[in-house]
């Protein structure tokens, strides 16, 4: 798997790619944060490799970035400056750190120190966050301006499925801060591949019922149809 894993980092990379994005619970419990140490072991690799390496042409350099969970027991600004230390030990560099997700109200604060901190100190080139709304957004950006640092980025679910696309990108660009998305093929529904005759089994649950929310139903039958006809139209698959 681990072969297969760094075939796929490198040819996205020789197509361009230049920013991968992990988390600090993405290969977590046993696996011990595998995603992280893989990114970090394929970039060091990479780098150290004769050209066309690290990127071909004029393309910007590799961005090594990582979002950390308010879990339950990350409660003060040195917890979250210790999960940032961690995750540059085991990617070599952590070019734009995150907070995940938005926290419980009682540990936002804390956490938000923490974020600035972890800028302040160098151990990052820019902060961001996790699927966060435009209401949440704004609110942080006030908090953390009060602090004396401005974020970088903010990173939400963005497809056809998704609502408030345009809210969230309207709220990035007057807190100038750049947005990214994720998921554009909405968790694998727009692919076609959980639709139709030869259709593939849901993940199971936690993940499963992202699914549920979202609706296998007709108007996502009408819309793959829609792409269908564009994609044929194009002479694309």
């Amino acid at each position: 798997m681990d072969a297969e894993l760094r075939r796929v980092y490198e040819l996205c990379v020789a197509r361009g790619a230049f920013l991968f994005d992990t988390g600090d619970t993405y290969g977590a419990g046993k696996f011990d944060c595998r995603s992280e140490k893989l990114l970090g072991a394929f970039t060091q690799d990479l780098l150290q490799s004769s050209p066309p390496w690290p990127l071909p042409g004029n393309s910007p350099r590799l961005v090594l970035a990582t979002k950390w969970a308010p879990k339950p027991w990350r409660l003060t600004r040195e917890s979250l400056v210790d999960a940032c230390r961690d995750s540059v030990q085991r990617m070599g560099r952590v070019d734009l750190g995150q907070l995940h997700w938005p926290p419980y109200f009682f540990q936002e604060p804390q956490l938000l120190d923490g974020l600035a901190d972890v800028l302040n100190q160098r151990l990052v080139k820019g902060i961001g966050l996790s699927n966060y709304g435009p209401i949440g957004l704004k609110r942080v950006a006030a908090s953390l301006a009060e602090r004396g640092v401005k974020l970088s980025t903010a990173q939400a679910q963005f497809s056809l499925l998704t609502e408030d696309n345009e809210a969230f990108v309207e709220t990035c660009g007057e807190l100038g801060i750049k947005p990214i998305a994720y998921s554009p093929l909405c968790l694998g529904l727009l692919t076609g591949k959980f639709t139709g005759k030869d259709a593939l089994e849901l993940p199971p649950p936690p993940r499963g019922w992202l699914f549920g929310a979202l609706g296998l139903n007709k108007e996502l039958e009408r819309l793959l149809e829609l792409l269908g006809e564009i994609a044929k139209h194009r002479g694309k698959t």
